[in-house]
């Protein structure tokens, strides 16, 4: 085809080859004791110089220069000949070493590697060979694809035992090159650290000498399919050579004749050849070579493999002996009766060899005799998804802004493999990870979560020095303050930061423990926490699985933490879920709608089953079988389980199971029929199949799963120590060893025992029978039980594990009174453990099933366990949504307590159920129930309309008490801290709460009654300083009044008695409340009272005071509004937290920030984005003053600023009528309107063009006045513009422009940004009547630059169009 390529040789590489085989032929068989030979040694020296090669006589070598040298070392290779380079190879194997063991397995590791690397080298030099069999004699042929025609390219490092790298293969003749480039510059580099043979896989490169006159392109056409065998023949004979040292068709180049070992071999080449040479039309028929074959002694011509050994009788791999033997399968009789396996082309060939380097623990060091899928560190058919989901992470490192990634599938996809996927990428980016994972049996969702995040604070102790954890540590208590013990009650391992400081904490402990703590106060804690020790440089990734069985509270607790309006926490959430187990209704799209609403990033995706290739890649690496010869057996077990990882190894180990897939000892490999596992009934529902291997299980080993079933996904070591130690269970340890190696279960690094998947689990759950669970479920841990109290003397051991195990039998197994009893107490001691980490769900289970054994004389026989019960049923009924569960007990616990003192306790969480509730009418019963309590205490109550007359009488008698007294002598009097006294201060601190909204004339009275009692019994306890502050605010109720001063003083003290008392933490919030809404605000700072609001709404969060929580926000938002804090980020806050109170339930937070919200919109000028919210005013059950009056409040004050002063005269008039006697006590709202008031009837009168103001102006002003007697800093400036508008009006013009002098500078004293830019606005309204278009020009552009800073963009533009249309004029 393109001649004969010999002829086109040059005289010195013939040289080069015949000196070259002469030195071979005359050292083939010498054996080197030591490797560290010198190359020239028996034959000349060879350099690689670009592409030529070069022979250099011991007298030539002299002349190289030190340039040339250090060019060819060591990245121009020595070049060894082949048949040395391999029996070199073989003696370093075999050389021992000093060295440990595995260091003499890691060497012949590394030479079964090199020969993989020469052999694909040696593949892609033929294939790129210019190449026709038909231009070449027999004799030619041989002497071609010779050994002796190769040599080999290594690194000229000969310091090193392990040998030479090999760099590339040449051909001598014709002269033709390859070199390799590789990922590892060589095997010594990393020999160390891989002896084990983790890290072997290799990416090597061939790259060709394009310019040689011997090199094609690749070819694959129809002409050229017969020679593309021969090549592959040629290359099987030259790599079993390689590997087995074996040239059973050697030839020797001897006056041009052919000599083999034996005539038949002779026979067989001869045959072989002159048939590759024909055409294929001329070439023998099968019946003739079938004949000539019969003929020829028994020897078949067609199988040439006769002739050579099975590699994996040299010890190697079948893989690796499947290659050699495919290749030379390609010449049977010219490749006219090629097997199926037989290669179609060298480049086939050389993708299998690829792989072999890429994967050689799989196909070259493992003995594959037991089938282990998936193979270690893979993960077959996601790339895609891999890639995604480490983006994601990536993109959370790199922003620090929380992300949700929520993976669904069947059972068995491969979802958990997935996110094991991106741990190296959460490491590598120093980030922490943490786990956790829902149980279908646990009663405790919440603590899965909780659990999780409690391992990272080991995991932020193990990975800090002392000085960081310590930096940590510190920052957590100044941002908790002396509420770090609800940490330490949440996440105990928090300790472990700085143990040393963990005594500190036992004083605030027990303090605040009597705040009553929700989930509120769960979700603040866990919220902060994540604050402090997440961010861009530390992200956390959290990680869920099985969210299927995950319930609306630990969600919740989620979404909080990745909606954290500071945006501070840096937290990677990734969920799994089966959506093919889930309703629509389920609560995890909830999930996905909450944190979409606060716009939080989530991803979604949906994994199925792998595609078929990737199927038939995991069976290839679990058998060591390579790809293509795996096909069949892949493509049946994917139509079986439809590529579902979980069901494939399932599948596949069935298939052992049935003897349908073996492994042949004597060929070292896997086979298999096809035709009998088609014909085989074998069921592709895994259930039946894991279920059916159980059922063959020992007894033994079908208890242990049974038992371990019956704990979930995992049972713990301990359990089951101390169960096999009892008779029941004597073999449990054993059955669970046995079940680790029936790949049944797999060992936990703390000892316990997991099952490998979630079906594995319900297989064997489903061993038990289906009538018999709860009698099962129940004898464990009834034995459980007895075992702890007969061997320990006690029940602390897994107590948790215990009764949950007990339950499944309550009550209808629970026969004697005495053991109802003692599992009641068991169930009340668990649920105190639960409520201690706030798992209400937990909780309220334990107490449910431990009233349910209570007997009906219970209260009587048995009254301090069900007290305790009870309370605990409430407690923890509330906070899981079960609201009239809570109040049927706390009715019970009323209605049986013994003592006023357990009453109150009960009276007390009621109410704060019902104030957070709403619920009016049980409100203004239970007023009554507490007002009739009080008289039974001693209290003498008058009916309400007694009350309401008499109740200037009772305020008076308490301000003559507070006036008699000192401030020494009112700190120091409080010592009495009798029981009945205490009682009687907390019915009333009850009885004022419920009167604020159930009867809010008689707040006054029963306030005044209050202090009263306060004063003359000279009680000390927690309920002291809301005493106080509460008088004070009726006091302070009239803003003209005189005795705001006393009350303002009484408010102090309170607050000062707060502070001293450490009992009286839990109060704190509510005290702040009375002292900071109504009392403060008249006389300190806006700004100041602002930042005591947010405290204490972070207070009452934290110990569980929602309402009270919710009421700091309602005043903390519209403060801000009246202290000019930028609008969009009022705006911002309150988007966020009208999402939040819908979250949680808050109609009346809701219906407060609906209205500000659209106040602070329509102050911007967005009024089309109120539409973007569902505003909910008429769906609060609060009484219709107080959203009257807040809708009223919200509209005079926009409309005061855009002008709209007839609306603020009628809405003010409608306010003045609509408010009662509670809203009275609103005053600073009362200053505030009429200051808003009061401008808009100077702006009427003035557009009447009279200079008469009407006297309700000098009243407002007044009022003001009265406010700025007292807080200077609140009201000066709305005293002076009111006075200069007034004045203004009057055409007092001199006076006026003085005032407004003084309003401006006065607004921008106390910062009160938007109030400035309205003294300028009217200001320059005043000057532009007078025709002083300068200075109102100037007045509006200041005005503007004031507005511009408040974030009012409508009136902002307002004031530039004034500001032109003057310049215009002028």
């Amino acid at each position: 085809m393109f001649g004969n390529p010999a002829a086109n040789v040059s005289k010195e590489t013939s040289s080069v080859r015949q000196n070259q085989n002469g030195s071979q032929n005359q050292n083939c068989h010498e054996s080197s004791s030591d490797l560290n030979y010198q190359l020239q040694c028996g034959g000349p020296t060879f350099y690689a110089r670009a592409n030529d090669v070069i022979e250099l006589n011991d007298e030539d070598s002299k002349d190289i220069t030190d340039a040339e040298r250090a060019r060819t070392s060591p990245a121009a290779a020595a070049i060894v000949p082949l048949r040395r380079w391999v029996a070199l190879q073989e003696n370093a194997s075999m050389i021992p070493h000093a060295k440990r063991r595995s260091y003499q397995l890691g060497l012949q590791r590394a030479a079964i590697l090199r020969k993989i690397t020469l052999s694909y080298a040696i593949g892609e030099l033929l294939q790129h060979l210019k190449f026709s069999v038909s231009s070449y004699s027999q004799a030619e042929l041989l002497r071609l694809f010779s050994v002796d025609n190769f040599s080999v390219h290594v690194s000229t490092d000969q310091t090193s035992d392990e040998g030479w790298e090999v760099m590339g293969v040449d051909m001598i003749s014709p002269p033709l090159c390859v070199q390799l480039t590789s990922n590892l510059f060589s095997i010594s580099d990393f020999f160390e650290s891989a002896v084990d043979g983790e890290d072997w896989g290799r990416n090597v490169e061939a790259v060709i000498a394009r310019h040689s006159p011997f090199c094609c392109a690749k070819s694959v056409t129809e002409d050229e399919t017969r020679d593309g065998r021969f090549l592959c023949f040629s290359l099987g004979v030259l790599l079993h050579f390689l590997f087995s040292g074996e040239n059973r068709l050697d030839e020797s180049v001897k006056a041009g004749t052919c000599q083999h070992e034996s005539a038949e071999d002779a026979h067989r080449v001869d045959f072989i050849l002159e048939q590759s040479r024909r055409p294929k039309s001329a070439r023998i028929q099968s019946q003739h070579i079938r004949s000539v074959s019969s003929a020829d002694n028994g020897h078949d011509l067609m199988n040439v493999n006769s002739t050579f050994r099975p590699l994996h009788c040299f010890g190697y791999t079948h893989a690796v002996s499947q290659v050699v033997k495919n290749l030379l399968d390609c010449e049977s009789v010219g490749g006219l009766f090629c097997p199926d396996d037989a290669y179609p082309s060298l480049e086939a060939a050389i993708k299998d060899l690829r792989l072999l380097l890429r994967e050689p623990n799989i196909f070259l060091f493992k003995s594959n005799d037991v089938l282990v899928i998936p193979a270690k560190g893979k993960f077959y058919g996601r790339s895609l998804e891999v890639s995604a989901l480490t983006d994601a992470f990536c993109r959370v490192a790199s922003s620090g802004q929380s992300e949700a990634y929520i993976i669904g599938g069947f059972s068995g996809s491969g979802k958990t493999r997935l996110v094991e996927s991106a741990f190296n990428s959460v490491l590598a980016a120093d980030g922490m990870l943490v786990y956790g994972k829902f149980n279908e049996t646990s009663n405790s969702q919440l603590s899965v979560v909780l659990s999780a995040l409690d391992d990272l604070c080991i995991m932020i102790a193990d990975r800090n020095t002392p000085e960081q954890s310590q930096y940590i540590w510190q920052r957590l208590v100044s941002e908790f303050g002396n509420n770090f013990h609800l940490l330490v009650r949440t996440l105990p391992n928090v300790l472990r930061l700085a143990s040393s400081l963990s005594s500190t904490l036992s004083r605030d402990g027990d303090i605040l423990s009597q705040g009553e703590v929700n989930f509120f106060s769960l979700c603040d804690s866990i919220m902060r926490f994540m604050r402090v020790v997440s961010s861009s440089e530390s992200p956390v990734m959290l990680f869920l699985d099985d969210l299927q069985w995950a319930d609306p509270v630990s969600l919740g607790l989620v979404h909080t933490i990745l909606s954290d309006r500071k945006g501070a926490s840096c937290l990677f959430f990734v969920g799994n879920y089966r959506d093919n187990e889930v309703l629509p209704q389920h609560i995890i799209f909830g999930f996905y709608d909450w944190l979409k609403a606060f716009n939080v990033r989530i991803t979604t995706i949906h994994i199925d089953g792998m595609p078929e290739d990737d199927v038939n890649s995991m069976i290839s690496n679990a058998l060591g079988v390579l790809p293509r010869v795996c096909r069949s057996l892949s493509r049946v077990v994917f139509r079986k389980t439809d590529g579902n990882p979980f069901f494939v190894q399932t599948f596949l180990r069935s298939l052992i199971e049935s003897s349908h897939l073996k492994y042949d000892l004597r060929r070292k490999c896997w086979t298999w029929d096809i035709d009998s596992i088609y014909a085989e009934n074998i069921t592709p529902n895994v259930l039946d199949l894991i279920s059916t291997k159980m059922t063959n299980l020992s007894q033994d080993v079908q208890t242990a799963l049974k038992v371990a079933s019956c704990f979930g996904t995992k049972i713990n070591i301990s359990v089951a120590r101390d169960l096999s130690d009892t008779p029941q269970y004597l073999g449990l340890l054993s059955g669970l060893n046995k079940a680790v190696e029936d790949n049944f279960m797999d060992p936990v690094p703390d000892g316990s025992y997991r099952f490998v998947h979630d079906k594995v689990r319900e297989a064997a759950y489903g061993l038990i029978c289906c009538d018999c669970k709860d009698q099962y479920h129940f004898d464990i841990g009834t034995t459980l039980l007895f075992y702890y109290e007969s061997q320990i003397g006690s029940t602390s051991g897994d107590l948790v594990a215990v009764i949950d195990q007990i339950n499944h039998g309550v009550p209808s197994l629970v026969r004697s009174q005495s053991q109802r009893i003692s599992i009641a107490r068991l169930n009340f001691t668990a649920g105190s453990k639960a409520m201690q980490c706030y798992d209400y769900i937990s909780a309220y289970t334990h107490a449910k099933a431990a009233i349910l054994l209570l007997p009906s004389d219970s209260w009587r026989m048995h009254y301090d366990l069900s007290l305790g019960l009870y309370f605990q049923l409430a407690k923890s009924a509330y906070p899981s949504n079960k609201i009239d569960e809570a109040i049927e007990a706390l009715n019970k616990i009323v209605k049986h307590a013994d003592c006023v003192e357990t009453r109150l306790n009960g009276y007390t969480l009621l109410h704060s159920i019902l104030f957070n509730t709403c619920a009016s009418n049980d409100t203004e019963q239970l007023l009554v129930t507490i007002v009739n309590v009080l008289k039974s205490l001693g209290e003498d109550i008058p009916a309400d309309d007694v009350a309401r007359r008499d109740v200037a009488t009772q305020v008076r008698l308490a301000k003559r008490n507070f006036e008699r007294e000192s401030d020494d002598a009112l700190l120091q009097m409080h010592k009495n801290s009798s029981k009945p006294n205490v009682a009687i201060m907390q019915a009333y601190n009850i009885l004022v709460n419920l009167s604020f909204i159930a009867k809010p004339r008689l707040y006054q009275y029963f306030v005044a009654r209050w202090a009263q009692f306060c004063l003359k019994s000279n009680v000390a306890c927690k309920y002291v300083a809301g005493a106080y502050v509460a008088f004070a605010v009726v006091l302070c109720k009239d803003v003209s009044g005189t005795d705001a001063r006393l009350g303002y003083r009484i408010g102090k003290l309170g607050l000062k008695m707060l502070h001293e008392d450490d009992t009286a933490t839990s109060e704190l919030p509510s005290v702040y409340l009375l002292y900071f809404g109504f009392v403060a605000v008249l006389f300190e700072p806006l700004q100041a009272c602002i930042d005591m609001h947010r405290r204490a709404y972070k207070m009452g969060l934290q110990i569980g005071i929602a309402s009270i929580a919710a009421w700091h926000k309602h005043f903390l938002i519209i403060r801000e509004i009246h202290s000019g804090t930028n609008l969009l980020c009022i705006k911002d806050e309150i988007e966020h937290d009208l999402k939040m109170a819908k979250h949680h339930s808050m109609p009346h937070l809701v219906m407060k920030l609906s209205f500000y919200y659209e106040t602070v919109l329509t102050l911007i000028g967005d009024e089309s984005a109120s539409s973007t919210l569902q505003l909910d005013r008429e769906g609060s059950e609060r009484p219709t003053f107080d959203r009257e009056s807040t809708f009223l409040f919200c509209r005079i004050v926009t409309s005061t600023y855009f002008g709209y002063f007839e609306r603020v005269k009628s809405m003010a008039k409608k306010w003045e009528f609509s408010i009662d006697a509670h809203s009275r006590m609103l005053n600073l709202r009362v200053a505030y309107i009429s200051f808003y008031y009061g401008l808009s009837l100077v702006s009427l009168r003035r557009r009447k063009r009279s200079k008469n103001v009407p006297e309700k102006v000098i009243m407002m002003l007044e009022v003001l006045k009265t406010a700025a007697d007292r807080s200077e800093w609140n009201f000066k400036n709305k005293v002076s513009l009111l006075k200069a508008e007034k004045l203004s009006c009057c055409l007092d013009n001199s006076a006026a422009e003085a005032e407004y002098d003084i309003a401006i500078a006065a607004a921008k004293s106390s910062k009160f940004i938007h109030e400035e830019g309205l003294a300028c606005e009217l200001a320059g309204m005043h000057y532009k009547r007078l025709k002083n278009n300068e200075k109102a020009v100037a007045l509006f552009n200041r005005a503007e630059r004031c507005y511009k800073y408040w974030g009012s963009q409508k009136k902002s533009f307002q004031m530039a169009e004034k500001a032109k249309q003057i310049s215009l004029l002028k």
